[in-house]
């Protein structure tokens, strides 16, 4: 059994109070006769057994032989480390040896098989015949070039996803740079005629109309719905009713701009917007006919009140309100910024995008873009759609990853400056839902505008912070080491403890494929106190 719950200074705590009779220097030897649910029970040499709570990533088996010294004792409980870890004959299903475990699952023992396998260890995943067979499939027959990516593809379920491949590969080379290709196609964009450029400018007004647009007491009116229909129903955000509301100006057709102008266009029909409101709004299917007819109205009321202040603005008739390329090639511009606008407007404070927003709005620009792009005229769509469709692939293969909790390409502001991150959160074993605050490993990758590149290790249990910084010349290290105060306060300010940072030379980098290997690594090398009993 692997139990892997790390900590920056201690490996286990027996649960039963030991502390009578027992000094600094005190050597005790315990044999494993149980493992269960993160436990161990331990037989002392007396016969006595004692309970203990693993608390940092290591391997026990049942009959490993276990030699402790006391190292402090304090408030009854007793603080020890590991001497020797003496592991059992008879653990050879838990051994990390890739031809003992080929053997057990009745696997042939060839090089392939024994590359995918420390592969999966590698990744911290546990070696199963399917997954290797997906693994040397994807080698012998797709053609993906090593061991490892074969791994990542099988255990992220994207054996078919043919168009991932390249993209993965990109990422573990570090050649594939999503800000670059965001700029790309922004460059492409930029090229467009003028025609293709006014239908993308109003559509992006329409956008920025609907993010800016106050919709609380439409919202309130359809929760008084739910309320009054569906007592226990869910009731809706005004995130929902703007999504609806954004899907329906994607599904619109190009109305009459002088009817839209006198606000008398009904081109929107209601069966659309009750199409997008099922899909989009919490409970909408659940309520009375009558009650969803209202909703809709409410929606539907929104709608059209976007679209006609929009139309006063001059968004929407490019024949009544012509624009000048440099207005129009100013608004692509700023619409096809990778910064939310908040931190665009706070660039005194070094901020990092909220994860799910953002990518959330990367996919709503990437949807308006496929909209205007490909009704466009042949040479703008020609064009734009390749670089289109790369950063769309990319977004997806992001939200497709399951063998980490995030792996995504985002940007940092520092500052004045602007920095690409590459952050990978890794999974706990056996943990399911949100991230916690106090217990999570992650790294984060910046490549600066001067190219340099910083690897940071975070790691954080019970609120205690280890901190791992990678850097490619000591001359670094004196401009991190000022920060180490500022640092360490901004922790202790939001009720973290810095327990230890350090500043170390790069070596081989981190990658989609090596970061949860190097992250058992950096933790496995910092054990100081090893075990609390």
């Amino acid at each position: 059994m692997r139990i892997s719950e790390a900590a920056s200074n201690e490996l286990l705590k027996l649960l039963s109070l030991y502390a009578n009779n027992i000094s600094v220097g005190d050597r005790i030897t315990a044999r494993v006769i149980a493992v269960e649910s993160g436990l161990l029970l331990l037989q002392l040499a007396d016969g006595g057994n004692i309970k203990a709570s693993v608390q940092t990533d290591a391997e026990y088996n049942k009959g490993d032989v276990l030699k402790l010294e006391v190292t402090g004792v304090k408030q009854g409980q007793v603080y020890v480390k590991e001497l020797e870890h003496n592991r059992a004959a008879g653990s050879e299903t838990y051994s990390r040896d890739p031809a003992v475990i080929l053997k057990n699952l009745n696997m042939p023992v060839n090089k392939q098989n024994v590359d995918i396998v420390k592969a999966v260890l590698d990744m911290g995943a546990e070696p199963e015949a399917g997954l290797i067979e997906n693994a040397s499939v994807l080698i012998s027959e797709k053609h993906v070039p090593d061991a490892g990516q074969a791994v990542f593809l099988a255990l992220n379920g994207m054996e078919s996803r043919e168009e991932y491949f390249p993209l993965l590969d990109g990422f573990a080379a570090k050649t594939f740079n999503f800000e670059d290709k965001w700029q790309n196609l922004a460059e492409q964009i930029s090229q467009s005629g003028e025609e293709t450029l006014n239908r993308l400018t109003q559509t992006v007004l329409l956008y920025e109309s609907i993010r800016q647009k106050d919709v609380s007491a439409a919202v309130n009116e359809i929760n008084n719905i739910i309320r009054r229909d569906l007592p226990n129903g869910r009731i809706i955000s005004a995130e929902a009713v703007k999504n609806t509301i954004f899907e329906l100006i994607l599904a619109e057709d190009t109305a009459d701009p002088g009817a839209v102008q006198n606000g008398t266009d009904d081109g929107m029909t209601d069966g659309i917007i009750m199409n997008n409101a099922s899909r989009l709004v919490p409970v909408f299917d659940s309520l009375p006919e009558s009650s969803r007819e209202e909703v809709s109205g409410i929606i539907k009321k929104v709608f059209n009140e976007i679209r006609n202040e929009t139309a006063a603005d001059g968004t929407r008739n490019e024949t009544v309100y012509p624009r000048a390329k440099a207005e129009m090639e100013h608004i692509a511009a700023r619409f096809m910024s990778l910064l939310p606008k908040k931190m665009q407007e706070n660039k005194e404070e070094r901020l990092m995008p909220e994860i799910d927003k953002w990518i959330d709005e990367i996919e709503k620009k990437i949807t308006v873009l496929k909209k205007v792009f490909t009704a466009a005229d042949r040479p703008d769509s020609e064009r734009v759609m390749p670089s289109l469709r790369e950063v769309e692939t990319a977004v997806r293969f992001f939200q497709d990853i399951r063998s980490y909790h995030v792996f995504v390409q985002i940007p940092v502001a520092l500052r004045e400056n602007t920095a690409l991150g590459e952050l990978y959160v890794m999974k706990r074993k056996g943990k399911r839902g949100k991230i916690k605050p106090d217990d999570f490993s992650l790294f984060l990758s910046l490549t600066t505008q001067h190219l340099v590149v910083i690897y940071a290790f975070i790691h954080v249990l019970s609120r205690n912070v280890l901190i791992r910084i990678t850097v490619d010349d000591e001359k670094y290290f004196d401009i991190l080491t000022e920060q180490h105060k500022t640092l360490y306060e901004g922790l202790k300010a939001k009720g973290y403890n810095l327990y230890e940072i350090k500043q170390v030379l790069r070596d081989d980098g981190v990658n989609i494929l090596n970061a949860v290997k190097k992250a058992s690594e950096i933790i496995t090398d910092n054990r100081k106190i090893d075990y609390r009993v």
